[in-house]
């Protein structure tokens, strides 16, 4: 007998408590008296009965390592998955950790493309974006946060597109696809690519990464003593257009103002970096990015041949 009575535990736990459907319906989890078997498509699913003693529970419940494991899933029975997901509040509650699953969250979120079955049983997926084909969102965090259905092939100009064809738009999105490699792409120059494809830095500057006079005087110039008209002009051009950034990989400038102006080119690291010994040899340091040395290096005053520091490192 409960000394408290059975009426108080209960009034506890679920008085004022507000029961809502699973943000989410995932394969293994109980909606009712039914399992969820199968994910035929975004609005079907196939289901079975919950039989009560139809296989034998398994000893470690929901800690079961062997639970994605088809053959011993068919041979024991598991609890069900947390109706909750990933936004399960209850991770501290032992007692509620032994009666439900709790899956990992897929760590590519809604970027997640990965069919295995194996793998969607084993991790956990964001909710599908409830906008379907009409979300025109690119940011990452957004892509991140929810599922969306495919990117049309065809993108902007796409024919079922431009003729508002219901269905088309309802299977596919249709948007314009952000770079793969956002400020670090080195077709910079490609107008078309550019064009179709955004990039998060403003537009880049046909004379880039050598030829504009200036962007190097602009960082070459300190503004804190040289705040003349000639410095003011090239500081206006370098904030409307992009330049290469000097430090390539090596940039710790995270700020937004760089990330708009400037373009980030991964060259490939020198295999012996603050070892090398071809400091002086121009081919290497335009082929190889070194520790404590530019990519772009600064302008010399003097001429070539004329510069007497020429071969001292430091001063290259």
């Amino acid at each position: 007998m409960n000394p408290h009575g059975n009426y108080q535990p209960f009034h506890d736990v679920l008085n004022g408590y507000d029961a809502r459907p699973p943000y989410m319906q995932n394969i293994g989890m109980s909606l009712g008296p039914y399992f969820l078997v199968e994910r035929l498509n975004q609005n079907r699913a196939k289901i079975s009965p919950v039989i009560m003693g139809g296989a034998v529970p398994c000893e470690f419940a929901a800690h079961c390592r062997e639970i994605s494991d088809s053959e011993h899933s068919s041979a024991y029975s598991h609890p069900s998955l947390c109706p909750d997901g990933g936004e399960c509040a209850g991770s501290n509650d032992d007692v509620h950790c032994k009666f439900f699953v709790h899956r990992k969250m897929c760590p590519k979120g809604g970027e997640c493309t990965v069919n295995d079955e194996h793998h969607i049983i084993k991790f956990d997926h964001p909710e599908h974006c409830h906008a379907g084909g009409r979300c025109n969102d690119m940011e990452k965090s957004h892509l991140q946060q929810f599922r969306h259905v495919p990117l049309c092939p065809d993108g902007m100009d796409c024919r079922a597109y431009l003729n508002h064809d219901k269905h088309h738009r309802d299977q596919y999105r249709h948007c314009e696809k952000r770079c793969i490699f956002e400020g670090n792409c080195v077709r910079f120059h490609d107008k078309n690519h550019v064009t179709k494809e955004p990039h998060p830095f403003v537009p880049p500057c046909p004379f880039t990464p050598f030829s504009c006079k200036f962007h190097i005087k602009y960082t070459q110039i300190n503004p804190k003593i040289d705040r003349s008209a000639e410095y003011t002009q090239a500081e206006t051009h370098c904030l409307h257009y992009s330049h290469v950034c000097g430090w390539g990989r090596l940039c710790t400038d995270t700020s937004e103002k760089h990330s708009r102006t400037a373009i980030h080119i991964a060259r490939q690291m020198c295999p012996d970096d603050d070892r090398c010994r071809r400091l002086n040899n121009e081919e290497h340091l335009a082929a190889f990015t070194h520790t404590n040395v530019r990519d772009i290096r600064l302008t010399c005053r003097c001429y070539a041949s004329a510069c007497k520091d020429r071969f001292d490192a430091d001063h290259e």
